[in-house]
């Protein structure tokens, strides 16, 4: 096995890991597709808070997607900390600068305290 392939062993198999995880918990897919979608729907159709622009969807749509990458931000931070401690090998994690990494933060903490090695790439 060449180098190249080792190295990317780790990634495939936590990538795997990943896809399989949101496709086997519903908690997964409810937190990152159904709420948003649902108050997405509910506040596009339903007046409730007068906006400031022509649609209250236009409005709503950079709150909801803070929504989603808050709640699954520390679902993701989560899976890579069980990943690094199970493999004891480092793991990464992509988290959001600003709703991601605030709502991340005690896991990330949970982390350092469980000494789990991880990468942990803000942006």
């Amino acid at each position: 096995m060449s180098t190249a392939a080792g190295a990317l062993r780790p990634l495939t198999a936590q990538t795997g890991a990943e896809i399989n995880m949101t496709l086997r918990r519903g908690e997964t897919l409810l937190l990152t597709l159904g709420i948003p979608v649902v108050f997405l729907l509910f506040f596009s159709k339903v007046s409730v808070v007068s906006t400031p622009t022509a649609t209250p969807a236009n409005f709503f749509v950079p709150g909801i997607l803070s929504l989603a990458v808050m709640s699954t931000a520390m679902v993701s931070l989560g899976i890579a900390t069980g990943f690094a401690l199970a493999a004891q090998a480092p793991a990464c994690v992509l988290l959001h600068t600003t709703a991601g990494l605030g709502n991340a933060t005690g896991a990330l903490a949970t982390a350092r305290v469980n000494r789990s090695p991880l990468l942990v790439i803000v942006g």
